[in-house]
């Protein structure tokens, strides 16, 4: 009984402690030298730490690479691009991270939200595709205006750019909780089934 008592005033604590406020702030592009920042309070200012990663690699003018017989290889570019394909395509993928959106709207106080995408696949008519099926989302997170959105197809390239600016508080229980439903969703599982069976071939 002991036993009992003991584990569960740990899991009140560990609970209650995941309940309190966490400020978050974000910024990030893949495009500069200084590649992310991040600052995190938490426990009432009791953790408050900041970190800087530097962007080490070096952009190149062009993401495709052609070997001595004339045929492409697959850059780091490309088998993104094959991996947002599956998913897009995969069966109520899209409509699940649409309510992944929904949800964290709803539990995150959100001060400020500035993101950039801009993708560029392989053939720019899955290009076309996958910005038809994304931007239902940017018009939703339109309706909100600490949220600035914007989703770029990018026809002259290969390519995957991204800004993103983000002020906001969260609950950990609660965006764990969100992210933990997505995450074991059965949209999210045949979508990750869909990735492994393609990078298999």
């Amino acid at each position: 009984m002991f036993l009992l008592y003991t584990t569960a005033g740990i899991l009140t604590i560990i609970i209650l402690i995941f309940a309190i406020p966490v400020g978050v702030e974000l910024d990030y592009n893949s495009q500069t030298k200084y590649k992310s920042s991040t600052r995190i309070r938490w426990l009432f200012g009791l953790v408050n730490f900041k970190t800087s990663n530097a962007n080490t690699t070096t952009r190149s003018k062009s993401t495709e690479i052609h070997s001595k017989s004339g045929k492409r290889k697959k850059t780091n570019v490309f088998k993104f691009s094959d991996t947002l394909l599956t998913l897009i395509k995969s069966r109520g993928f899209v409509k699940r991270v649409f309510k992944l959106v929904r949800d964290f709207l709803t539990v995150a106080d959100i001060r400020h939200f500035r993101c950039y995408l801009g993708v560029g696949l392989d053939d720019p008519a899955d290009t076309g595709q996958i910005y038809g099926m994304l931007s239902p989302i940017s018009v939703f997170l339109h309706a909100y205006p600490q949220i600035n959105f914007s989703f770029i197809p990018l026809f002259d390239r290969e390519t995957f750019e991204s800004k993103l600016n983000i002020e906001l508080k969260i609950i950990p229980v609660k965006i764990i909780w969100v992210f933990l439903r997505f995450i074991f969703s059965r949209e999210s599982l045949r979508a990750v089934f869909a990735v492994i069976k393609v990078s298999l071939k």
